[in-house]
């Protein structure tokens, strides 16, 4: 840049304007909902989403819910499912699920996201394509128990007036 202002040749760099515009919309987002009730509504989300899942009889990979995230759910592969047809079957739903980090069990587990300006709409039709999903891969569930549960647990929370 001082290259620049002298006139001398020299590179330079733009800089991803389009990165700073997220980031400055992000933020304000974030500040107009306010921390505090940011925080607030990805634990209640959390709370109903591992409830939901926990409905399926999926076991999630934290040993209790108190020490789970309340950004991500990671959730153990049903017996008989093949990890790699769940998550194909699942993009072809339109929901994107990643497959596990953890280097010695990361083929037995599966993480779905439910962070930032997510609604519990894009949580109910997460749950809604998971269950299909597991139908159709010869897991028995109840059918639209996840969301039956999910949607009790939110009615329980006092604050459903999130602004994302």
């Amino acid at each position: 840049m001082s290259a620049y202002e002298e006139r001398r040749p020299s590179y330079f760099g733009t800089p991803a304007v389009n990165l700073i515009v997220v980031l400055e919309t992000s933020l304000k987002i974030i500040c107009k909902e306010g921390i505090t009730e940011r925080v607030k509504r990805h634990q209640i989300y959390a709370m109903a989403f591992r409830a939901a899942i926990a409905s399926l009889n999926l076991k999630i990979l934290p040993k209790t819910n108190k020490i789970a995230a309340n950004t991500l759910t990671a959730i153990y592969y049903p017996k008989g499912v093949d990890g790699a047809a769940l998550r194909s079957k699942m993009g072809n739903n339109n929901i994107i699920v990643a497959g596990g980090l953890l280097s010695e069990i990361k083929a037995s587990y599966f993480r779905i996201g439910h962070m930032g300006s997510v609604s519990s709409n894009d949580l109910i039709a997460v749950l809604a394509a998971l269950e299909h999903v597991l139908l159709e891969l010869g897991h028995e569930i109840i059918v639209g128990k996840s969301l039956q549960t999910f949607q009790k647990k939110l009615l329980k929370t006092d604050s459903l007036t999130f602004k994302c």
